[in-house]
Formats: C-alpha cells, structure tokens, sequence
C-alpha cells in the first residue's frame, strides 16, 4: 500500500505540478515505490532472513518485469483507450501488484 501511494503521489505531482507526460511520472513513481516496497516486502510482507545480496537481484527482475507491465498498461490505457491518467495506473497498478506480488513470494523472497 505504501508503495501504491508512493507512486500515486510522484504520478500526480509529476503530472499536475510539473507537467510530465503521465506514463513518464508513472515510471518515476513506480521507481521510488520500487524501493518502499523491498524495504517493507523484505522486513514485514515476507519478513525474510536472507541476505540482501540474494534477494535484492531476484526483487529487482520482478520488479522490473512489472515496470514493463505498468508502462504498457499506463500507454495503452492513455493513448489508445482515452482513460485518464489516474484510471490507467488504476489499471496498472492492479494488474503488477498481483503479478508482482506473486513472484515476490514465490521466487525473490522464497527460501
């Protein structure tokens, strides 16, 4: 959750206050997310006691895959389906956190 408002908070100051192209803020807010989201995914979600150095690569291709995911969703909800902004990473986010989530606790942060 805290790394949906994290993204939601960077997605709109970027795109109301600084005027960056929507699917650009999203990818920025999805980056700051990224590193709320290790943090309490590693101490709370899955309280993990494995080194950051085995975890953190396999979090980051996971996590990377669903920027992939959250831009695509962000573009192809924008550009070709006429959503506005918040209702495409709406979109996005649901689809990556489920993804996301589940190679989470399948692949980067099982034993």
């Amino acid at each position: 959750m805290a790394a949906t408002a994290t993204t939601y908070a960077v997605l709109i100051v970027g795109v109301e206050g600084l005027r960056i192209n929507a699917v650009t803020a999203s990818i920025a807010g999805y980056l700051l997310g990224v590193v709320v989201n290790y943090i309490l995914n590693y101490r709370y979600t899955f309280g993990s006691d494995q080194h950051h150095h085995v975890v953190i690569p396999k979090f980051l291709a996971v996590m990377m895959v669903g920027m992939c995911i959250n831009a695509a969703v962000m573009y192809a909800g924008i550009k070709w389906l006429g959503f506005h902004y918040m209702l495409a990473q709406l979109a996005a986010v649901a689809l990556v956190l489920m993804l996301s989530f589940t190679a989470n606790r399948w692949w980067a942060f099982a034993d």
